[in-house]
């Protein structure tokens, strides 16, 4: 394992089969342990992963606390995770959290699912059909656009916001808030890959003027999403007024939405080869840049410079005055400091 070298980047699940738990007229069981493993294999299979290489998870500690009749289940769970090998730290949170079952040894029985799905749908009031396409991804992203706002009033009120997809949720969806691009796209991420969509975190580089000049900033200084089904897919909850439908990922090709279109062109002036940028076309016919990302996924804490930084500096608009946007049917209704 020493040999291999630290930049590699895969995963694989090994040929090893645990054993099902036995029966004993429990079907229940069966379909805890069937659906724990099952879990497991997607987590690891589509997890981001960093530098290194390590053999995940070590033997878990099972919990003397848990009920009897479920020990078993727990201990057949630790085996399908032994039975899978991550070349790399999985850093994605619903990683974390299948781990702190394992290590705590809590029991699949009270949450085989890390998000309140139902909860999130209500939400965002979207009850429509929940497959794995292009016709539901586009539903649910304009479910969210009218239902949840972007907004700063945190950054105003001095409240520090953590890349924590939980407390994401439980301001998004509990206490009905909304959030900026870290916020909501990352609890889109986890809410569509709870449904089963394949969902990674891309970083953009924001296109705007400073000091006179108009260049590209950090390329974290933005999070959106590829969704890959057919063909990929960008998704995107957290830039002003942008597209309302996920834009195929096609070189070139202009989308129309309404009296407005985009655009995803991949770079070809000298930049990196998997860079892409947004442009939009306006009312007028005007194009211009929005962003440009690398077509590579990223941990979250990628962002986390860039999150600090976004609610620290005294440069940026988050700081400067509130800012509270909801995307309407029709327009937009927006808040901007006291107008």
């Amino acid at each position: 394992m020493k040999g291999r070298a630290r930049n590699e980047v895969r995963a694989e699940v090994l040929p090893v089969q645990p054993k099902r738990p036995a029966s004993h007229g429990r079907p229940l069981a069966n379909a805890l342990f069937s659906r724990a493993v099952k879990e497991l294999q997607f987590t690891f299979l589509h997890a981001p992963v960093a530098q290194g290489i390590e053999y995940w998870p070590p033997k878990p500690r099972v919990a003397r606390s848990i009920r009897a009749g479920r020990t078993n289940i727990t201990s057949r769970v630790a085996d399908a995770a032994r039975a899978i090998r991550v070349v790399g730290d999985a850093r994605c949170d619903r990683d974390r959290t299948l781990a702190r079952r394992q290590y705590e040894g809590l029991d699949y029985a009270v949450d085989c699912r890390a998000m309140n799905l139902d909860a999130y749908l209500a939400r965002i009031r979207y009850d429509g059909p929940q497959g794995v396409d292009a016709t539901t991804l586009e539903a649910l992203q304009r479910a969210h656009l009218v239902a949840v706002p972007f907004e700063n009033l945190d950054i105003q009120w001095g409240e520090t916001i953590e890349l924590d997809v939980r407390k994401h949720y439980a301001k998004i969806v509990d206490r009905r808030r909304g959030g900026f691009c870290y916020e909501q796209n990352g609890l889109f991420a986890w809410a569509l890959g709870e449904i089963g969509f394949r969902v990674s975190r891309l970083g953009a580089a924001v296109w705007a003027r400073r000091d006179g000049v108009a260049s590209f900033g950090d390329p974290a200084s933005h999070l959106l999403l590829r969704v890959d089904l057919d063909e990929p897919w960008i998704a995107d909850l957290g830039f002003g007024e942008n597209f309302r439908a996920p834009l195929r990922m096609i070189d070139g090709l202009v989308q129309d939405e309404g009296p407005r279109a985009f655009r995803l062109d991949r770079e070809r002036d000298g930049g990196d080869r998997d860079a892409w940028a947004l442009s939009t076309r306006d009312a007028q016919g005007l194009w211009t840049r929005d962003y440009r990302f690398a077509d590579i996924a990223r941990p979250i804490e990628y962002f986390a410079a860039m999150c600090r930084f976004h609610q620290t500096s005294p440069l940026l608009p988050f700081t400067q005055k509130r800012l509270c946007s909801l995307a309407t049917p029709a327009g937009r209704l927006t808040l901007s400091g006291n107008e």
